[in-house]
């Protein structure tokens, strides 16, 4: 028969691993090892730098799929109401053209 290694764990930082050692070396392990490392805290890490590489990939997916689109002249995004003419004027770099005198001074193209 070989040889028995033995691995106390504790769940906690107020638990202490003295009754599991002594009963792993009653069983007949030469050899015990203690973790006091609480197992919540690592399971959190892990599955938080496996969140932060998922949306590492997703961030370069949806840029490389949004640079494919631009190449292949497809521009995202909500369909402008507006024509490059009213663009400029609500921008204010044309004047609106007057149709003629109203009842108020002049009207605009948009009234």
């Amino acid at each position: 028969m070989g040889h028995l290694l033995g691995d106390a764990r504790v769940s906690t930082i107020d638990q202490q691993p003295e009754l599991q050692v002594d009963a792993l070396q009653r069983a007949g392990c030469y050899q015990v090892f203690t973790e006091t490392a609480t197992p919540g805290k690592l399971v959190f890490h892990v599955f938080a730098a496996l969140a932060e590489f998922e949306r590492d990939l997703i961030r370069e997916r949806t840029s490389a799929g949004l640079a494919a689109a631009r190449a292949r002249g497809r521009h995202g995004g909500r369909p402008s109401v507006m024509t490059a003419q009213e663009l400029k004027i609500a921008e204010g770099r044309q004047e609106p053209r007057s149709f003629g005198r109203g009842a108020n001074g002049p009207t605009s193209a948009r009234g």
